[in-house]
């Protein structure tokens, strides 16, 4: 198991974020990155805090716009006003939803001059909406119910 050191833990509500960064796979309390920490538990060992983190990002992700908006970055970085084109909704009503998934560590942000432009936060990610949307599709589905 490799351990990185890391820079103090950002903290929301009282809770240390446990996120994936773009630099590391997972982050624990106290500053250390354990690369496979959740590995050696069991499923009823889980730190809660784990579980409620994992929860919220799980349900930030669930709202069918923010599903959209994931979908529409992939694994590209847009700016608000490429995203509003894609979508076809408001600019204020895609900021409010880009700001949950920011603030839930699920996208990323960075302002070059008056635009801000978003991204999926890592590979990670990426990767788990990959696997939900092929497991969750419609067919998949359908195929699920018809077994």
């Amino acid at each position: 198991m490799r351990v990185f050191a890391m820079n103090p833990p950002e903290t929301r509500n009282g809770r240390d974020n446990m996120l994936a960064t773009r630099d590391v796979p997972v982050k624990l309390c106290g500053g250390v990155c354990v690369e496979s920490a959740m590995e050696d538990l069991e499923p009823d060992q889980a730190p809660e805090e784990d579980i409620t983190l994992t929860a919220d990002a799980l349900k930030a992700m669930g709202h069918p716009l923010r599903w959209k908006i994931l979908c529409t970055l992939g694994d590209k970085e847009m700016s608000v006003g490429e995203i509003v084109e894609k979508i076809g909704t408001s600019q204020s009503n895609v900021s409010q939803h880009l700001d949950q998934l920011r603030n839930k560590n699920i996208v990323s942000s960075r302002r070059d001059a008056n635009r801000i432009y978003y991204s999926v936060r890592n590979d990670q990610l990426l990767e788990l909406i990959g696997t939900m949307r092929s497991v969750l599709c419609r067919t998949n589905l359908d195929d699920l119910m018809s077994d």
